[in-house]
């Protein structure tokens, strides 16, 4: 079971690597626009930002494609394009999947962290999701809306993680 897991979409991989990969740009754009099930599963493999368009317009796509795009796509702007939906920015597994992305642009980490509260920023930061540069960014964006928070709350904070959280805040007066 844990091999079958690890390669959820093996065979959607396949599928885009058999059927699609050798295809032109347009032909792929066509096919996203107008496929659904497994043929639309296979084209969010795509490395092209016009096919991850086309296969986000399409009404037949939802959280699960783009949970496929933010863990599998190599490009900024196609990541960046994912993040443009609300719903898709704001999914825990859309933003976990653009935390662990080694190409995820500081701007993609900014528009995903904006609304995260002390406490999830704070886990990012000690946490094993993120790639280094998610951490980096993750860091200064707690210390920034640590420094913006109230005295109380600040206080509050530091007690309830037990004094934890002191090791990032070092040189904030």
């Amino acid at each position: 079971a844990p091999k079958r897991s690890r390669d959820r979409y093996g065979i959607h991989r396949e599928l885009y690597q058999r059927h699609f990969r050798e295809l032109s740009v347009h032909e792929r754009v066509a096919a996203a626009i107008s496929s659904s099930g497994d043929t639309l599963v296979a084209l969010c493999f795509d490395p092209t930002i016009e096919v991850v368009r086309a296969v986000l317009s399409n009404s037949q796509s939802g959280l699960p494609h783009a949970r496929l795009i933010a863990t599998h796509h190599h490009t900024a702007a196609g990541l960046d394009l994912l993040t443009h939906n609300r719903s898709y920015a704001t999914d825990t597994a859309v933003r976990s999947a653009l935390l662990k992305n080694t190409v995820t642009p500081r701007y993609v980490f900014d528009r995903i962290l904006q609304s995260s509260s002390l406490q999830q920023l704070f886990g990012i930061c000690r946490g094993r999701e993120a790639t280094h540069m998610g951490k980096t960014f993750a860091r200064e964006k707690f210390r920034k809306k640590f420094e913006t928070s109230s005295p109380e709350e600040r206080a509050n904070f530091i007690i309830r993680n037990e004094g934890r959280c002191l090791q990032y805040l070092i040189g904030i007066h």
